[in-house]
């Protein structure tokens, strides 16, 4: 039997390496969608492209709450058709952001203790904030020795070697602006990170941990995808689902379905239900759109649905087709997602 490679999961916009986190509940309530923060450095990341008998799967951007092209907007009520004509009303609402505290501040330590104050106090996007920035330090030099040593070797060989011995060198692509890397990627966080000490920078997970219990919606998420093919974040997947209509969570459950939760076998009935519903939701949402992202999105997510499609013969299509119109006809609180736009 074909079998799906394990594709590699995209970090939640936040540009942090996987931390080594402490046992937390499976999930915790969720009562905002956190707003991303400004990134203190540059970081990129690639969805994964899983190739199996020859096939390469591309698939559509990650599902996030993080998303490009936000726009305002009011909840919706529309009918989501699918090919045999039966039509299921739902109705589309704006993400809540809760943003973080205040903006990057210049230098973390001049504002750390304010943090720690607001997150011990119940702040989830606050200990989300400590969590992040703290993850950027993790990956600052922490001496002016060091820093220099590191911005003349990537002058005389553009490759960057982080403080942070997890992550490989990174080598600078051809066409690169060296002065700009060398501003984003070593100055500015060195500059950032200052005063900063080893112990805080180690306690980078544990702001994680406060505001998963706090129920930081993005930070949910995060842990979510730090746990990987489990049945733990499936169970998390399935409550953002099944409690708010998350469009966001579609995405990781067709992943992990494709893949086998927790070493079992793929379930790829239900890994394409999970896509057909939210490519469904896409086409309600960007259908009637210009922009050349919108389209492109549509696409990788209909090619997406083709690749699982691929897997399944006539029969299990459309026992799968008939499972995405009882999980979405069965969800009250279908669906949230910054897609369809963002309230404050």
């Amino acid at each position: 039997m074909r079998r799906l490679l394990v594709p590699v999961l995209v970090a939640l916009a936040i540009g942090v390496g996987v931390a080594v986190l402490k046992l937390r509940p499976a999930h915790a309530p969720v009562q905002q969608v956190s707003a991303p923060d400004h990134r203190v450095a540059v970081s990129s990341s690639a969805a994964g492209t899983p190739t199996l008998g020859g096939r390469t799967e591309r698939r559509p951007p990650p599902s996030t709450d993080v998303e490009q092209g936000r726009v305002a907007a009011s909840p919706r009520k529309v009918g989501i058709t699918f090919e045999d004509g039966t039509t299921i009303p739902v109705e589309l609402r704006p993400i809540r952001l809760a943003p973080a505290p205040f903006p990057v501040p210049a230098r973390l330590a001049d504002r750390y203790a304010e943090l720690v104050r607001m997150a011990q106090q119940g702040d989830g996007a606050a200990a989300r904030s400590l969590h992040k920035w703290l993850g950027v330090c993790q990956r600052a030099y922490g001496d002016e020795t060091s820093l220099h040593n590191a911005i003349a070797r990537l002058h005389a060989d553009r490759v960057v070697i982080s403080p942070d011995a997890t992550r490989p060198p990174m080598v600078l692509p051809v066409g690169a602006d060296v002065k700009e890397f060398e501003k984003l990627e070593l100055r500015r966080p060195y500059e950032f990170c200052s005063g900063i000490t080893a112990q805080q920078k180690a306690e980078a997970p544990r702001w994680l941990d406060v505001a998963v219990q706090a129920g930081d919606f993005q930070a949910v998420q995060e842990y979510a995808v730090q746990l990987g093919d489990t049945a733990e974040a499936l169970k998390i997947w399935d409550t953002l689902w099944q409690e708010q209509g998350f469009r966001g969570s579609l995405s990781p459950l067709a992943i992990r379905y494709s893949n086998g939760v927790a070493g079992g076998p793929p379930d790829y009935v239900r890994a394409y239900a999970y896509k057909l519903i939210e490519l469904k939701l896409l086409e309600a949402a960007y259908q009637d759109s210009a922009s050349p992202n919108s389209r492109n999105m549509l696409g990788a997510m209909q090619e997406s649905l083709r690749y699982t499609g691929g897997f399944l013969d006539p029969q299990q299509t459309a026992a799968a087709t008939a499972l995405a119109k009882q999980l979405l006809a069965e969800n009250p609180n279908c669906c949230s997602g910054s897609i369809f736009g963002v309230a404050y």
